[in-house]
């Protein structure tokens, strides 16, 4: 089965939604110039809601919180706070400052692109203990990583997927109508949305949010446990 990341969660009532239709985990974004920014108080409630709606729905939700280029001392400290399970590392950092995290007890996932995968293979980030790779679209200078909407290469993904050491969340340019697709094409172990099921950015379209968990359900396993 493959698994679902809905991500840029800004609200309560959205992160309640998200857990009762299914998904895996909930991206919570602490990236300073993100449209999705929340601060760490009302990502608080936020989470909150979101455990206690997977606990009523009787699943397993996980949040991950998303970071690009941040203070490893912020992170530990959301992380020691309940906020997050997992730091979702968004920017530039080297295996150096995941490395750190991990060493502080924190689960990591680290985003990449083709081409960046190409210069830093999967097996560099496993060395420091990264959990899993998120391949997402490459992003023009200067603009927010992550929640553009961009589709990157299925097939090309796939051949990174398939070689990689770590397992792949996919990202990119879903939403309901691809995702099957995507799956089908890449054969990644999670898929990851924003933009792709939302209203405005941080403001989630819940029934599109319930069609893509349906979507992703009935396609593709994934490549690895």
């Amino acid at each position: 089965m493959t698994l679902v990341k809905i991500c840029g969660v800004t609200t309560p009532l959205d992160a309640a939604a998200i857990a009762h239709a299914g998904a895996d985990f909930v991206g919570i974004n602490f990236a300073p110039r993100s449209p999705r920014l929340i601060s760490a108080r009302v990502a608080d409630i936020v989470v909150n809601a979101a455990r206690e709606a997977a606990t009523t729905a009787g699943s397993t939700l996980r949040v991950v919180g998303i970071y690009v280029d941040q203070e490893v001392a912020a992170i530990v400290t959301h992380h020691r706070a309940g906020l997050i399970d997992i730091a979702q590392l968004h920017g530039d950092e080297s295996p150096a400052c995941a490395r750190m995290l991990v060493d502080a007890g924190v689960p990591v996932w680290k985003a990449c692109t083709l081409p960046s995968l190409a210069a830093m293979p999967s097996a560099a980030w496993q060395a420091v203990g990264v959990g899993a790779l998120v391949l997402d679209a490459a992003v023009t200078q200067g603009a927010v990583p992550g929640g553009t909407g961009q589709v990157i290469d299925w097939m090309q993904a796939r051949a990174v997927i398939a070689s990689s050491s770590l397992p792949v969340v996919l990202a990119g340019g879903l939403q309901p109508g691809n995702v099957g697709l995507a799956i089908a094409q890449a054969q990644p172990w999670c898929v990851d949305v924003a933009s792709g099921v939302e209203l405005a950015p941080g403001h989630k379209d819940l029934a599109k949010v319930s069609a893509f968990v349906q979507q992703a359900r009935r396609r593709g396993t994934p490549n690895m446990p």
